[in-house]
């Protein structure tokens, strides 16, 4: 066993393609998530000077439907290909985070970022479910790992790329649009994942 192998005979995570693809999709994905954050607290605390009770209830359309509906979402996972789950995800988002371009009340906003928060719970699963498709049982500690500090640190930085200066010199409206952009970067990197051995959805 050499140091550029994890196990006997087997390829380290750098040179499986479909785990680095996931994991590029899963960032941008991530990223995606967390890009709107201030976009929506300008529009709704700045623009129509919302009440702190208004800008609580916009954090809890966003955290209820995670708390929620977890467990629903995995065994959503279990039994559906994992792979499609997560493009119907982002697809699913690029309409929702598009269509708060055109929100005009907060009740909009409630309700757009309620179904966001549901395709952002089916996401997850879906994708830790993926990585035990593709990755050797040995390894998935380490996938699971990285996996994990993408996501941390997507909560970091998708802040910071959607920040106040971004709004200002976008606007609001652009920081959606960015934000769609990106769940439709992730799908579209999604779809080069292949199917893996012994997998009956191979290929799809």
């Amino acid at each position: 066993m050499t140091s550029d192998l994890t196990f006997e005979g087997q390829r380290p995570l750098k040179n499986n393609r479909s785990f680095v693809t996931l994991m590029v999709a899963q960032a941008i994905s991530n990223l995606g998530d967390w890009l709107h954050l201030l976009a929506i607290l300008t529009l709704v605390g700045i623009r129509w000077n919302a009440t702190p009770w208004e800008i609580t209830f916009v954090t809890l359309s966003a955290a209820l439907p995670i708390l929620l509906t977890g467990p629903f979402a995995g065994t959503l996972a279990d039994r559906l290909n994992r792979k499609w789950l997560m493009i119907v995800a982002d697809g699913a988002k690029i309409i929702i985070v598009g269509a708060l371009i055109f929100a005009d009340q907060i009740w909009h906003v409630y309700i757009l970022l309620v179904l966001k928060s549901l395709f952002d719970v089916i996401f997850s699963p879906a994708k830790n479910g993926k990585l035990k498709e593709i990755v050797p049982r040995e390894q998935l500690a380490q996938a699971v790992s990285i996996s994990s500090v993408i996501e941390q640190m997507s909560k970091i930085i998708g802040p910071a790329l959607g920040g106040l200066r971004t709004v200002a010199a976008f606007g609001i409206t652009w920081c959606f649009v960015l934000d769609s952009a990106s769940f439709l970067i992730s799908g579209i990197i999604l779809l080069w994942i292949p199917g893996t051995p012994g997998d009956p959805n191979r290929n799809s």
